[in-house]
């Protein structure tokens, strides 16, 4: 199965939470998050779900032009909870959304950490993940 909400923010990471890699990079708003999330899906899912990215488009567009209504530039922050509901959706648990701040946190403990080996296996307790 492909993770296609994660891969979908790796290059939009960077560029939403202003680390050194996306300071040259552009903004990020709500509407090209949610553009790019649906393109991923539409491109690389092949997940159980029987849900297509256009009835997702459908389905959540009327919901971010309400969240973004009031707002001059509507940042993709104010997409998150929409794309978690719309991922939700797939009813699929191997296809989820990460804030830019989650990747970082996830990218940091695939480098390196407090790890026990037990059973061929590596045990590592993430903050508000469990094991």
């Amino acid at each position: 199965m492909v993770l296609s909400a994660l891969l979908v923010l790796c290059p939009l990471a960077s560029a939403a939470s202003g680390t050194a890699e996306g300071a040259d990079t552009e903004l990020v708003t709500a509407q090209g998050l949610f553009d790019e999330v649906i393109y991923e899906l539409a491109l690389n899912y092949n997940g159980p779900s029987q849900l297509r990215a256009q009835e997702l488009r459908e389905r959540f567009l009327p919901q971010l032009r309400r969240v973004c209504a009031a707002e001059t530039v509507c940042h993709s922050e104010a997409a998150y909870g929409l794309v978690n509901q719309m991922l939700l959706a797939l009813e699929d648990d191997h296809t989820y959304f990460l804030t830019p701040q989650e990747m970082d946190y996830m990218s940091a403990l695939t480098v390196g950490g407090d790890t026990t080996r037990s059973f061929g296996m590596w045990w590592r307790r993430l903050e508000g993940w469990g094991l």
